[in-house]
């Protein structure tokens, strides 16, 4: 592949971490790529989002509700919010809802039982409809350790809810603009 964006006489990239990455690892010259990000959302997002969700967890007088969204897989690092999860969870009631799945299924459902987290953390799987699950989320939290763009950060904010996200290489920081529009924080915490 590396050959193809050597002979390619202009580059797209989704995020300026990402043409940072192409220009470090590839040698890429910087103006040879341009940054053109996702699209933001769609009418039907807005739509999706006010569709109702039947889960006990979500009502008004329950303890936030705290949602991730993605592929149960390493570089998404679902094992340290998990962690992260826990010393909240010491200090203050609120419960974790996870959608997706992965590789990792297992190693995290193990990990939730020998924290003793069963009670408040939940794996879902794959859902037709996360929108709708981010609009019912008191907190959106993305804990990668790298993003291309982080589309869901977007979409989470779309639906009106907040947003706290590690600052991985690219992605989270510029859309949050380096913490101006939501919070973001460093990996290793």
């Amino acid at each position: 592949m590396r050959w193809a964006y050597k002979k390619s006489h202009e580059i797209v990239a989704v995020s300026n971490g990402v043409a940072d990455a192409l220009v470090s690892e590839i040698n890429i010259e910087r103006n040879k790529i341009t940054t053109i990000y996702n699209p933001i959302f769609s009418e039907d997002l807005i739509k999706r989002s006010k569709g109702l969700i039947s889960h006990p967890w979500i009502r008004k007088s329950l303890p936030p509700l705290i949602l991730a969204v993605g592929r149960l897989t390493p570089e998404k690092d679902f094992e340290k919010l998990i962690y992260a999860f826990k010393k909240v969870r010491e200090k203050r009631g609120c419960n974790l809802i996870i959608l997706g799945e992965g590789k990792l299924r297992a190693d995290l459902e193990h990990l939730i039982n020998i924290l003793d987290l069963n009670d408040s953390v939940q794996l879902l799987g794959f859902v037709d409809n996360p929108y709708a699950w981010m609009s019912h989320a008191d907190l959106f939290v993305v804990s990668s350790v790298s993003e291309g763009f982080g589309n869901v950060i977007v979409e989470a904010m779309a639906c009106g809810t907040p947003v706290v996200s590690t600052d991985c290489p690219s992605g989270p920081s510029e859309i949050l603009e380096g913490g101006l529009w939501e919070n973001w924080y460093p990996i290793q915490c």
